[in-house]
Protein backbone atom coordinates (compact mmCIF):
# COMPACT_ATOMS: atom_id res chain seq x y z
CA UNK A 1 0.00 0.00 0.00
CA UNK A 2 1.08 3.61 -0.78
CA UNK A 3 0.51 4.63 2.71
CA UNK A 4 2.49 2.48 4.39
CA UNK A 5 5.72 4.36 3.85
CA UNK A 6 6.95 7.91 4.80
CA UNK A 7 9.53 9.86 2.98
CA UNK A 8 10.46 11.55 6.06
CA UNK A 9 11.32 7.92 7.91
CA UNK A 10 14.42 6.40 8.93
CA UNK A 11 15.20 2.75 8.50
CA UNK A 12 15.65 2.23 11.80
CA UNK A 13 12.00 3.66 12.54
CA UNK A 14 12.83 7.13 13.01
CA UNK A 15 11.56 10.53 12.09
CA UNK A 16 13.89 12.39 10.52
CA UNK A 17 14.25 16.18 10.87
CA UNK A 18 13.91 18.70 8.38
CA UNK A 19 17.88 19.35 8.19
CA UNK A 20 18.46 15.52 7.80
CA UNK A 21 15.69 15.68 4.89
CA UNK A 22 17.37 18.49 3.39
CA UNK A 23 20.90 16.99 3.58
CA UNK A 24 19.27 13.87 2.22
CA UNK A 25 18.11 15.81 -0.96
CA UNK A 26 21.43 17.85 -1.20
CA UNK A 27 23.27 15.02 -1.39
CA UNK A 28 20.90 12.93 -3.89
CA UNK A 29 19.30 15.50 -6.39
CA UNK A 30 17.67 12.59 -8.58
CA UNK A 31 15.96 11.31 -5.59
CA UNK A 32 14.65 15.51 -4.65
CA UNK A 33 13.19 15.41 -7.73
CA UNK A 34 11.24 11.96 -7.75
CA UNK A 35 9.95 12.63 -4.30
CA UNK A 36 9.05 16.11 -5.57
CA UNK A 37 6.98 14.85 -8.57
CA UNK A 38 5.35 12.20 -6.45
CA UNK A 39 3.62 14.78 -4.12
CA UNK A 40 2.68 16.96 -7.00
CA UNK A 41 0.99 14.13 -8.71
CA UNK A 42 -0.93 13.37 -5.68
CA UNK A 43 -1.75 16.99 -4.78
CA UNK A 44 -2.73 17.38 -8.23
CA UNK A 45 -5.22 13.99 -8.15
CA UNK A 46 -6.23 14.98 -4.99
CA UNK A 47 -6.92 18.39 -6.26
CA UNK A 48 -9.00 16.93 -9.09
CA UNK A 49 -10.61 14.55 -7.32
CA UNK A 50 -12.75 17.21 -5.08
CA UNK A 51 -14.30 17.87 -8.29
CA UNK A 52 -14.94 14.86 -10.40
CA UNK A 53 -15.79 12.57 -7.04
CA UNK A 54 -18.98 12.55 -4.54
CA UNK A 55 -17.15 12.89 -0.80
CA UNK A 56 -18.49 9.29 -0.80
CA UNK A 57 -16.63 8.17 -3.64
CA UNK A 58 -13.17 10.29 -1.87
CA UNK A 59 -13.68 8.21 1.24
CA UNK A 60 -14.03 4.61 -0.18
CA UNK A 61 -10.69 5.95 -2.94
CA UNK A 62 -8.45 7.11 0.78
CA UNK A 63 -9.68 3.64 2.22
CA UNK A 64 -8.84 1.68 -0.63
CA UNK A 65 -5.13 3.24 -0.91
CA UNK A 66 -4.66 3.77 2.84
CA UNK A 67 -6.29 0.62 4.81
CA UNK A 68 -5.24 1.58 7.97
CA UNK A 69 -5.51 5.15 7.73
CA UNK A 70 -8.05 5.28 10.70
CA UNK A 71 -5.59 3.82 12.93
CA UNK A 72 -3.38 6.77 12.70
CA UNK A 73 -5.90 9.73 12.47
CA UNK A 74 -9.05 10.75 13.77
CA UNK A 75 -12.49 10.99 11.87
CA UNK A 76 -12.07 14.89 12.20
CA UNK A 77 -9.07 14.73 10.86
CA UNK A 78 -10.13 12.19 7.83
CA UNK A 79 -12.94 14.83 7.43
CA UNK A 80 -10.83 17.75 7.15
CA UNK A 81 -8.52 16.11 4.84
CA UNK A 82 -11.86 15.22 2.50
CA UNK A 83 -12.69 18.70 2.66
CA UNK A 84 -16.57 17.32 4.26
CA UNK A 85 -17.76 17.75 7.73
CA UNK A 86 -17.42 14.96 10.40
CA UNK A 87 -21.65 14.91 10.25
CA UNK A 88 -20.97 13.99 6.74
CA UNK A 89 -18.60 11.88 7.08
CA UNK A 90 -20.95 9.90 9.92
CA UNK A 91 -23.60 9.80 7.71
CA UNK A 92 -21.19 8.25 4.47
CA UNK A 93 -19.55 5.63 6.99
CA UNK A 94 -23.59 4.78 8.05
CA UNK A 95 -24.54 4.25 4.15
CA UNK A 96 -22.10 1.95 3.46
CA UNK A 97 -22.42 0.39 6.78
CA UNK A 98 -26.04 -0.64 5.09
CA UNK A 99 -24.75 -1.17 2.04
CA UNK A 100 -23.24 -4.51 2.79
Amino acid sequence: SHCDYSIAKHPGGRMLEAKEVDELFEKDFKLHCVISDGFFHQTYDRFLNLYRQSAKERYIHILEYCPNILQNITLKELASYLQITPTYLSRIRKEITFEK
